[in-house]
């Protein structure tokens, strides 16, 4: 960014559109859920309100949270967007595969994300008799291995998970007396996110009834899937020819900032490659090369857009 209005100052251009950085607040929804807070409130999809109560395991709100580190700011941010790129690793290996340097991303797949819990009774591990248990952790256990049984129904068009368990009293010689679990289905058929809830439901339900449990769905949202602004994204795939980078299409499974940005804006997400397809994990890496390819092409997409917004509209 800093290069670039360096370049542009020194030959005297003026552009027609201001740049400005971002970080978004909360993408990964690690500590607070749901993912995407930031840019969220940002679009309105979200109210700063709602935003704001967010609470983490501790029960600490994101509000309560921000304001310790100095970052809640007084008022909302209120800019004009002619226009939004981001640049992120692939987190798959189709570009490493294919031996493209960049690729522009098109669509992304739907989520359909699911905050579970399972009640039961908490008791002696050791003198209770089995059948008088009321394993809430034993239900959670059913649950994650339908929700995957769920995936492996569709082959390649459906993922699923249960990326995190919360386990109360967590004890080891203590029955668990509440678990809670986040479910996630992602696919790009909505019908088969819909069905696959509908069936979780069914099963949620047949699970309380062996294991003598209750079961709350305390949350359900479903992230469409969408098209990514059809303009931006060819201005990027002639630039990255323009450059010489081999450029492809690319459709993105995980969710990204841009995705919430898209309902708005235009938008513009670029890939680059990730070594193996191995993301969220120490060994994830790309290399030098890439990296630069990268910052080339998002630096020529940037005086593109900055300088000439019709270029893409």
């Amino acid at each position: 960014m800093s290069s670039l209005a360096r370049q542009m100052t020194a030959r005297g251009e003026t552009p027609a559109c201001n740049l400005a950085v971002v970080n978004w607040t909360n993408e990964e929804g690690a500590r607070f859920q749901p993912s995407l807070i930031g840019s969220s409130v940002f679009t309105g999809a979200m109210s700063l309100e709602d935003a704001w109560a967010c609470r983490d395991g501790d029960g600490i709100s994101l509000q309560q949270a921000l304001r310790s580190i100095g970052y809640l700011g007084e008022s909302m941010v209120d800019l004009a967007v002619a226009g939004y790129i981001e640049i992120h690793v692939e987190q798959g290996a189709q570009l490493e595969s294919q031996g493209l340097a960049i690729g522009v991303v098109r669509e992304t797949w739907a989520a359909l994300k699911s905050r579970v819990r399972f009640d039961g009774e908490q008791n002696h591990t050791g003198p209770t008799p089995m059948a008088a248990r009321r394993d809430a952790l034993l239900a959670a256990a059913h649950a994650v291995i339908a929700v995957r049984a769920e995936a492996e129904l569709h082959g390649l068009d459906m993922h699923s998970s249960v990326g995190r368990l919360e386990i109360y009293p967590n004890s080891p010689n203590v029955v668990p007396s509440r678990v809670s679990l986040l479910v996630e289905y992602r696919s790009r058929d909505v019908g088969l996110l819909a069905a696959a809830g509908a069936r979780l439901n069914a099963t949620l339900e047949d699970i309380v009834l062996k294991t003598f449990t209750g079961f709350e769905v305390e949350s359900s949202v479903l992230r469409e899937p969408a098209k990514l602004h059809h303009g931006f994204a060819e201005l990027a795939y002639s630039v990255g020819h323009e450059l010489g980078l081999p450029t492809g299409n690319s459709i993105t499974v995980s969710g990204h900032d841009a995705i919430s940005l898209n309902s708005k804006y235009p938008v513009c997400l670029l890939f680059i490659p990730s070594s193996n397809g191995v993301s969220h994990n120490e060994a994830e890496y790309t290399n030098d090369e890439d990296m630069r390819n990268g910052i080339s092409m998002l630096t020529s997409l940037l005086y593109r857009a900055c300088s000439a917004p019709a270029s893409f509209c």
